[in-house]
């Protein structure tokens, strides 16, 4: 089947862009919880003292888990991934692209 759909219709030409998901969901869900928690406990919860200590004590919980996560799970929400060698950091700084860093999201 041709990209135009009907005769005399724009084809279209851009292109498919597919997402690479870079963090798995626990690190998405840890994210999402924390910037949530303290968003609702700045606004929202701020003079509801039991809501505001219990989003806090949900933050407190996801960052254990994702501290535990950190330690246990493969690939770049590993904890060993962040932090390259000084060499290559200090390479990859200076625009050096055999720097050893793969291309990534970095926080």
């Amino acid at each position: 089947m041709s990209r135009m759909d009907k005769v005399g219709a724009v084809p279209d030409l851009a292109p498919r862009v597919h997402g690479v998901r870079v963090w798995d969901p626990i690190v998405r869900i840890f994210h999402w919880t924390v910037a949530l928690g303290v968003l609702a406990n700045l606004t929202v919860l701020r003079n509801l003292e039991t809501q505001h200590i219990y989003v806090g004590y949900v933050i407190v919980a996801a960052l254990l888990v994702r501290l535990v996560w950190g330690f246990i799970t493969r690939g770049h929400a590993r904890f060993a991934s962040f932090v390259p060698t000084p060499r290559a950091l200090l390479s990859a700084c200076c625009g050096h692209r055999d720097s050893g860093i793969p291309l990534r999201l970095d926080p």
